[in-house]
């Protein structure tokens, strides 16, 4: 088993979680979850006879997030994962796996009678699955370990198990003070990949509510009227039936800054219409982009313009992440926006958190006018290896004021407590 350098609160968790339900919560990459897979391998070893299962949103994040960090953890020699049977099997004991990422998924553990489960990222599996899983918890001393990010203090999960009074739990709060293999450098960088919404959240370990405007747009800011040599040009698209298609031109300066260079839209046009007019506009503009990028359900558009021999690349649809990653380049000011932009900056100033949507615990925009924000989000996904360097450039005065906010953590205390002689 690999030596760790535990932290107070780390030791803690793991002396401690000896509740039916037991939580680690709190910022990114704060300890937590190498804490809580520390404690689930204790309790392989230690705890009642029966069925296992480690559930995650899909089977993918749960080999990306679980599996890989217990191999690093026991060796591969004690850890054979069987991904076509949706098994895994740790010190000899066989664990079932499960994905959780919509409510029809709660069938599959219908009938299962366990002895312990693990969940990661438990605000992102469905109510009914979450539940079902406790239900299922039915052998004597059975417990259940998960692990997650802080989300609206709206969530079920912050609503019915975090605040709950009347629920046998342990709950343990985790900030990036708590995780002592975090070197300085990397957390000055993490803290400046995020902003607003997501800051308060990944960062802070708040329970915050998605509201008021999704990206912090600044005319005063990213407005400009002239731009450096454009390295590559690239085109992101968000395709309309009905709706409006948004075609956004955006480019990658010298100074690897993303600029957004020209706007054009369509209203019920035929696809064939649209390629024309594509083509004309490009040509006009002198301009022959290195990608387009497409939401993926816009077929009849991607093919039309693959018949017409463009180059097309599927665009990255993870609407959660793309915000995060496009309020972040905002806030670092790396986005730049030309006056032929003006639809983009109308769409900007309205784009806000649907207030219904986070009275019900959920994080969504307004699904109107917002088709350039998601032509933006495409382009933004698509590039990210381009101007990913600058997101993390030193900014002193906004370092400060982040610090401010983030808790301390306990007295500094370095171990290398050898937990392996308890799973052998």
């Amino acid at each position: 088993m690999k030596w760790i350098n535990f932290s107070p609160k780390q030791l803690e968790s793991i002396r401690e979680s000896t509740a039916r339900i037991n939580v680690w919560e709190g910022s990114v990459r704060s300890g937590k979850t190498i804490a809580s897979l520390l404690r689930w391998l204790i309790y392989l070893r230690e705890g009642p006879e029966g069925a296992l299962l480690i559930a995650g949103r899909t089977e993918r994040t749960i080999e990306r997030n679980i599996i890989e960090p217990l191999y690093s953890i026991c060796g591969p020699e004690n850890i054979k994962y069987l991904c076509n049977r949706g098994e895994v099997y740790i010190f000899g004991r066989k664990v079932y796996l499960a994905g959780a990422n919509d409510e029809s998924k709660e069938a599959n553990i219908r009938g299962m009678t366990l002895a312990g489960a693990y969940i990661d990222e438990a605000t992102l599996i469905e109510e009914n699955f979450f539940k079902q899983v406790l239900a299922r918890l039915s052998i004597e001393g059975a417990q259940l370990f998960c692990a997650t990010n802080p989300d609206s203090p709206l969530h079920w999960f912050k609503q019915d198990i975090l605040d709950n009074p009347n629920l046998d739990k342990q709950v343990f709060k985790f900030y990036l003070t708590d995780n002592f293999s975090l070197g300085q450098a990397y957390i000055n960088n993490l803290k400046k990949e995020y902003t607003g919404l997501w800051y308060k959240r990944f960062i802070e370990g708040k329970w915050v509510l998605a509201e008021g405007l999704i990206h912090p747009y600044n005319p005063d800011i990213h407005d400009i009227e002239s731009h450096p040599k454009i390295t590559q040009h690239i085109l992101g698209i968000d395709f309309g039936t009905t709706n409006k298609t948004a075609i956004l031109l955006a480019g990658i300066g010298t100074d690897n800054q993303l600029y957004l260079l020209d706007a054009l839209s369509y209203t019920n046009t035929l696809v064939t219409d649209i390629s024309v007019g594509i083509t004309k506009w490009l040509r006009e503009k002198r301009v022959k982009p290195k990608m387009i990028l497409i939401d993926p359900s816009a077929s009849q558009l991607i093919l039309q313009l693959r018949r017409d021999n463009y180059l097309i690349t599927p665009a990255n649809n993870d609407v959660n992440k793309g915000l995060q990653m496009t309020s972040a380049l905002f806030g670092k000011g790396i986005i730049k926006i030309m006056p032929q932009c003006q639809q983009v900056k109308e769409e900007l100033s309205g784009y806000c958190w649907d207030d219904q949507a986070s009275s019900k615990g959920l994080d969504k925009p307004i699904k109107k006018n917002d088709h350039f924000m998601d032509a933006l989000r495409y382009l933004v996904m698509g590039t990210s290896s381009l101007w990913a360097r600058e997101l993390t450039k030193k900014n002193p005065q906004e370092e400060s004021e982040q610090n401010a906010n983030i808790p301390s953590s306990t007295s500094a205390f370095t171990t290398k407590q050898h937990l392996g002689k308890r799973l052998r």
